[in-house]
């Protein structure tokens, strides 16, 4: 609780700083919209927070919303300044401290935004994954399969099995046209990795079978009453294992990207230093 108090006077105390100037000139000019104690909101305060596009309703019931809200952060800070929840010179310190972090963040976000290159290799992305692989164990088992059910029995498993197979475009595209008219589900995306728990529960036969029997270019046939199932298991990876790179591009590229931006950082706040001190602008005494 003592934090959040803390907290609520830095930020009170730096919008204090940036608007004491301005009450005595707009108590003049501007008819105030509430009061607490010696403290003032006018429309100008909030005329950012209420978009121009709103309703007369809308807008004023978000008018009174943001006026009841500034109401109870004002007596919040009134009775913690009341209650001298820390010694003034802490919080003077906070709010210099705050307010140094801010300008700093701020100015990094436009270095960075400015100068950050965003653009990751697949090269990069290769090397990366192969040199830390140890990084990206796999938490669940997954595996890449294809399938067609259908309640067509005259089907000879080894033809389907060929075919779902195949990375030929003309024959997938022959399959495709079988299944859309003679299957009662398919997919025949072989390339997708999928988790296996949820592709299971799809896949009625899978649970028949022990993850440790599974393995690459697999082939399942199984019937049910009427149903036919032809599955062709791709590859399969169990849990512990090292992830399929296509599972791990997105992670990848982000942690590149951040070492980037940690890099450019680094290297702005070292030229800074190297110029200030050329300067003679820093002294250590």
């Amino acid at each position: 609780m003592r934090r959040y108090i803390i907290a609520t006077v830095i930020i009170f105390t730096l919008l204090l700083q940036t608007s004491c100037s301005l009450i005595s000139n707009r108590q003049s000019k501007e008819k105030p919209l509430a009061r607490v104690y010696g403290s003032y909101l006018y429309l100008s305060d909030i005329q950012q927070a209420i978009p121009h596009n709103m309703s007369v309703s809308d807008s004023s019931e978000m008018l009174q919303s943001y006026i009841n809200s500034w109401i109870k952060r004002q007596l919040l800070l009134k009775k913690a300044e009341e209650n001298n929840v820390s010694d003034q010179h802490e919080i003077d310190a906070l709010v210099e401290d705050y307010r140094q972090s801010l300008l700093i963040y701020d100015y990094e976000s436009q270095v960075v935004a400015k100068n950050l290159d965003t653009v990751v290799t697949e090269k990069e992305i290769e090397a990366y994954y192969a040199q830390n692989q140890s990084n990206f164990e796999l938490q669940e088992s997954v595996i890449q399969l294809s399938y067609v059910i259908t309640k067509q029995g005259n089907l000879r498993p080894a033809v389907i099995q060929s075919l779902l197979a195949s990375s030929d475009f003309d024959t997938l595209q022959m399959l495709e046209t079988f299944c859309k008219e003679k299957a009662l589900k398919y997919d025949i995306d072989g390339a997708k990795w999928r988790n296996y728990k949820n592709i299971i529960n799809e896949l009625s036969p899978l649970k028949y079978y022990n993850e440790n029997t599974l393995y690459s270019r697999q082939f399942v046939y199984y019937k049910d009453v009427d149903v036919f199932y032809y599955i062709y298991i791709k590859d399969f990876k169990m849990t512990e294992t090292v992830a399929p790179l296509e599972l791990v591009v997105g992670d990848i590229k982000s942690i590149l990207i951040n070492k980037r931006k940690k890099q450019l950082l680094k290297s702005m706040e070292n030229e800074l230093y190297k110029t200030a001190n050329n300067n003679s602008a820093i002294e250590i005494y």
